[in-house]
C-alpha cells in the first residue's frame, strides 16, 4: 500500500483497490474450503473413491479467510493514518495494530461464549456449519460474518493479533533509516515480555487447570497461548533476521550463496497463496504410492488411503516426496513468470502493477492510429512480461541495507 502511496496513488484509491481484493480474496475462500481444500472432497475420494460437496463449507473459516479479513482492516488501518493531519504515519498505524491486537486477544473468549450461548451449539466441536438458519432467514448471511470469529480451526478472534504482529515487524523493516542493533534489541525484548506475561497470566490470572490438556485448546487459544505464541514467534522471526536478512557480514559470495539456496523458500512465501490453494495435490502421492504397493503386492497399501494411517516413517517419507514435488512445479512455474497463479490473477484483475508515466502515456497515444488488434495486443503484452516482477523477487534479490 506504502508502494502505492509513494507512487502516487491516493489513498481512497488505494482503499478501494484492497478492499476489492479482500473480497476476491474471501469469495475465493468460501470456493476453496467447498471444492479445493485439502480435508474436502480430495480427501474424501482418497478414502472412499467417492466424491460429495457440502456448500455449508462457505461457512467455514481459515488461513484464506483470516488474510483476507486481515487486508480489508490494514487498508482502513492504512487509509486514515495517511490522512491530511497525520505528522507520524507509522507511528499511528503501528499504535493502531498494538491496540487491534490487544482487543482480538482479551475478547476473544467472551465472543466465543456469546455465540455458543446464542445459537446453542458448541462452536469448538466444528458445530459452526450446523444449525444455519435456526434463529431465522437471516441466519445465512449473519453467519457468514459470525463464523469467521468463532470457527473451530483459525477463528479471527485471536488469530488477527498474528497478522498485527506480522504487520507491525513489515512496517518496521520497511522503514529505510531503521537501524539494525535497535530493532534486534527491542524484537527480542518485546518477544520476552510476551513470554513472561503469556506465564503471568497462566499462573496468576487463571490457574493452571487440574487437566493438563486444557492448557493448549488449538481452536480457541486461550489468552495466555497467544501470547507465548507471538513472543516465541518474535524471538525465532528476529534469530532468522539477525543471521541472514540482518547479518553484516553477509557479502560478497556468502550472500549470493545465501540468496542461491534459498530460492525455494521466497518461491513457496511469494506465492504462498497459490501454494496453499493447491495444497490438494498430495492426494497423487497417496494414490501413486498406493498403486505402486497394489501393483507390487505388497501389504499395508491401504494405509495410503487412510486418515492418520501412516506409520511415522511413512509420514516424513511423504513429506519429502512431496517438498520435491513442489520445488519442481515452482522450478517449473517460475520459467512462465507464474501466469496462472492466485497472485498472478490478483494482479490481472486490479492491474495495479505502476503508475504510468507521461512518455509512456504519449507512446500509448503515437500508435492509436494503428489497427485495432495491435492496440489491443500491446494493451495486454504486460500480462505475459511478468506482472509479478517474479524473476526480481525469486532470481535476482538484492538484501536491503539498514544502519548497521
Amino acid at each position: 500500500m506504502k508502494k502505492k502511496f509513494d507512487k502516487g496513488f491516493s489513498r481512497k484509491k488505494i482503499l478501494r483497490q484492497e478492499l476489492v481484493k479482500a473480497g476476491l480474496l474471501w469469495l475465493f475462500a468460501m470456493f476453496f474450503y467447498v471444492f479445493l481444500a485439502q480435508w474436502g472432497p480430495s480427501k474424501q475420494w482418497v478414502e472412499t473413491g467417492t466424491i460429495s460437496i457440502d456448500w455449508r463449507k462457505i461457512y467455514h473459516a481459515d488461513q484464506f479467510a483470516n488474510i483476507a479479513w486481515a487486508i480489508a482492516i490494514s487498508a482502513i488501518v492504512f487509509y486514515f493514518a495517511n490522512g491530511p493531519n497525520v505528522k507520524n504515519v507509522n507511528r499511528v498505524i503501528v499504535s493502531a495494530f498494538i491496540v487491534i491486537g490487544l482487543i482480538c486477544i482479551f475478547i476473544a473468549q467472551l465472543v466465543y461464549l456469546a455465540a455458543n450461548n446464542y445459537w446453542g451449539i458448541d462452536f469448538h466441536t466444528g458445530a459452526h456449519t450446523t444449525n444455519i438458519g435456526i434463529v431465522g432467514w437471516w441466519d445465512y448471511i449473519a453467519r457468514l460474518f459470525v463464523n469467521q470469529f468463532v470457527a473451530v480451526e483459525s477463528p479471527l478472534l485471536p488469530n488477527l493479533a498474528y497478522s498485527c504482529s506480522g504487520a507491525i515487524i513489515g512496517i518496521v523493516l520497511a522503514n529505510p533509516n531503521m537501524n539494525r542493533k535497535r530493532f534486534l534489541k527491542w524484537g527480542y525484548i518485546i518477544g520476552g515480555i510476551n513470554v513472561l506475561f503469556s506465564a503471568f497470566w497462566l499462573f496468576i490470572i487463571e490457574g493452571i487447570p487440574a487437566n493438563p490438556f486444557e492448557l493448549v485448546d488449538f481452536h480457541v487459544h486461550p489468552t495466555y497461548f497467544v501470547f507465548l505464541s507471538i513472543g516465541l514467534q518474535l524471538i525465532v522471526i528476529i534469530s532468522f533476521l539477525r543471521h541472514f536478512e540482518l547479518n553484516p557480514n553477509l557479502v560478497g559470495e556468502k550472500k549470493e550463496k545465501f540468496l542461491k539456496s534459498y530460492q525455494f523458500s521466497r518461491r513457496i512465501g511469494a506465492f504462498s497463496l497459490s501454494v496453499y490453494s493447491l495444497a490438494s495435490i498430495q492426494i497423487f502421492l497417496r494414490f501413486g504410492l498406493w498403486g505402486i504397493f497394489t501393483l507390487l503386492s505388497l501389504d499395508n497399501a491401504d494405509m495410503f488411503r487412510t486418515s492418520l494411517g501412516l506409520p511415522t516413517g511413512w509420514t516424513f517419507i511423504l513429506i519429502l516426496l512431496e517438498i520435491g514435488m513442489w520445488r519442481l512445479i515452482l522450478w517449473g512455474w517460475a520459467k512462465i513468470n507464474f501466469v496462472g497463479s492466485l497472485d498472478w490473477l490478483f494482479r490481472l484483475l486490479l492491474n495495479t502493477s505502476k503508475k504510468r508515466t507521461k512518455t509512456e502515456i504519449d507512446s500509448q497515444k503515437a500508435v492509436i492510429s494503428k489497427s485495432r488488434k495491435s492496440e489491443r495486443s500491446k494493451k495486454f503484452r504486460w500480462i505475459w512480461e511478468d506482472p509479478l516482477n517474479s524473476r526480481e523477487i525469486l532470481l535476482t534479490p538484492n538484501l536491503t541495507t539498514w544502519n548497521m
